[in-house]
């Protein structure tokens, strides 16, 4: 049993998405592919490489989908980002104050 694939990063990013965003209910192992339950009915087929997504009721009778949708749905899979820190240094001012005049720097 050890020697048995796993699904890619890739390929478990694409089928969280799927569930995340409502289209698909639960996932089963079938040899080397996820298939997922589709909400609308019907199944999606997922190689463990994340390289091809297919819908249909069978593997046989599946059509792929675009790429562009497989990766929407990886991005979706992957969740919120971190949140990034603001690198950016305040500008240097120009001028100071001084009392009642301004003082102007180079």
């Amino acid at each position: 049993m050890g020697d048995r694939m796993r699904p890619t990063n890739l390929a478990s990013e694409i089928a969280r998405g799927l569930i995340r965003t409502g289209r698909a209910t639960r996932s089963e192992r079938i040899g080397d592919l996820l298939k997922l339950d589709r909400v609308n009915g019907g199944s999606y087929w997922l190689d463990f490489l994340g390289a091809e997504l297919k819908q249909g009721p069978t593997l046989l009778d599946a059509e792929p989908l675009q790429d562009s949708f497989r990766l929407a749905m990886a991005l979706a899979g992957r969740g919120p980002r971190p949140a990034v820190p603001e690198t950016r240094s305040e500008p240097t001012p120009m001028f100071h104050r001084s009392g009642r005049d301004v003082v102007f720097e180079r």
